[in-house]
């Protein structure tokens, strides 16, 4: 699977979930489903709603760095907590940062975090 659009689509497949469900899920349109997985978006906004909806790893599905499924891990004091399928996990990027806060904040903010993350991770991967 080389592009977002076909990691996309066999995430949405092997959750057996239409475009229906999953915008649902991810709280975006059935219409943006169809765009990310006909190639007509490449980079969505909502990568971490749809990850999540998804119980996938973010990174793997906007760019296919494995693994596909991985471990969240809540700060230590709050312990481990399983999302979604039971032998699904997610390790949660931030330390200091619970989910719940995050996804409180507007999108609008959301985006400029995701904007200011794939900045570092693109210079990480560019050498800079």
């Amino acid at each position: 699977m080389n592009t977002l659009a076909e990691r996309l689509r066999y995430a949405r497949n092997l959750r057996k979930l239409t475009q229906k469900e999953l915008a649902k899920r991810a709280n975006v349109s059935q219409g943006a489903i169809s765009n990310f997985e006909n190639q007509l978006r490449y980079h969505p906004r909502d990568i971490l709603q749809l990850a999540s909806a998804l119980n996938v790893n973010p990174i793997w599905l906007l760019n296919g760095t494995p693994p596909m499924e991985i471990e969240i891990t809540i700060p230590a004091d709050s312990g481990t907590k399983k999302i979604g399928e039971p032998t699904l996990h997610y390790t949660w990027p931030f330390q200091q940062i619970l989910p719940v806060d995050y996804f409180s904040l507007p999108a609008e903010k959301r985006d400029l975090v995701e904007a200011m993350a794939l900045t570092m991770l693109n210079q990480k991967a560019s050498g800079k």
